[in-house]
């Protein structure tokens, strides 16, 4: 693997849908920011510029599918710099076919998931605080002033991606190897493994669960963007399940990564997390071996079925 590969994290996400109206309107209620649109290309974006984009299942142009249906189709990673893109291709061109088409670097992983690379176009912005009074410390609330239970902000930005697989370090294998990602925390008898890219600071970046014997295909399992804080996370959730998208679990608090979470099952065939208050790690973070997902589950007011992952 090139030393000078820094990759900054998951940046974009492009579905091919079957339902696309109802995407739209599941990313609305999300929290996303529709900044595109034409009757066949939707896209949509969080705070710092990270996002999605909707295409019809029909799309010619898009990347070949791993399953049926509606799913995730390309990946988009930001790199740090020019230096990172070319060493990225010097890569994986060595045993794959990669293109080049006005910046956006293109290839596919070993698990035939079809992976992108560009300069981060990642942006800053203004960040709300979130008003927390935590007991012994001064006031982060004003004083007499109530928490809002119906304004959630915006989600700020896309966190990390989860994909089933019939076989965790194999399929992380390629992102070690050839792409530089870290492990973070694992489970034993090859359960499932995280990860993060170089230059991406939270917990994971990505994340490989097994599927043993659930009734699944390798395949693009969740998403994750990140709210404000756990009212926020509460308060987007409780929005979508009063435009009726189903919950497929929580809300709840993870141990692995330790954020906040609520998951919803989505017309985009990927679930969607809501999410908060991640860990952030750098490279003298100590990964764990634990026993499998049940052993480090967190809490969580099970709404739904078994947990997805963290």
């Amino acid at each position: 693997m090139a030393k000078e590969i820094e990759i900054t994290g998951p940046e974009w996400v492009v579905f091919g849908v079957e339902d696309f109206d109802a995407s739209r309107r599941f990313l609305e209620t999300y929290g996303l920011v529709e900044t595109a649109s034409t009757p066949s290309h939707s896209a949509w974006q969080a705070l710092d510029g990270s996002g999605v984009e909707l295409r019809p299942i029909t799309d010619p142009t898009l990347p070949k599918p791993v399953v049926e249906g509606s799913t995730g189709r390309l990946y988009v990673w930001g790199v740090a710099d020019e230096t990172s893109l070319v060493a990225i291709e010097e890569e994986l061109s060595k045993d794959r076919p990669c293109a080049v088409v006005d910046g956006l670097l293109t290839s596919v992983d070993d698990d035939g998931h079809a992976i992108a690379f560009r300069v981060t176009q990642r942006k800053a912005y203004e960040a709300e605080d979130c008003e927390i009074n935590i007991a012994g410390l001064p006031n982060r609330r004003a004083v007499n002033r109530r928490v809002s239970f119906k304004d959630a902000g915006r989600a700020r930005a896309l966190g990390h991606l989860v994909f089933w697989s019939r076989d965790p370090e194999r399929s992380f294998a390629f992102y070690r190897d050839r792409l530089g990602f870290r492990v973070t925390d694992s489970y034993q008898n090859n359960g499932g493994l995280f990860a993060r890219a170089k230059g991406h600071g939270d917990h994971h970046s990505i994340f490989f669960l097994q599927i043993g014997n659930l009734p699944f295909r390798p395949s693009f399992q969740h998403i994750e963007f990140q709210f404000g804080d756990v009212q926020e996370v509460m308060v987007v959730g409780h929005r979508l399940q009063k435009a009726g998208f189903q919950t497929a679990f929580g809300p709840g608090r993870h141990e692995l990564g330790s954020n906040w979470y609520w998951y919803f099952h989505t017309p985009l065939g990927a679930a969607f997390e809501v999410a908060a208050d991640m860990d952030r790690v750098d490279d003298d973070w100590q990964p764990g071996v634990w026993d499998s997902l049940e052993s480090t589950k967190g809490w969580s007011l099970a709404l739904g079925g078994p947990p997805p992952s963290a």
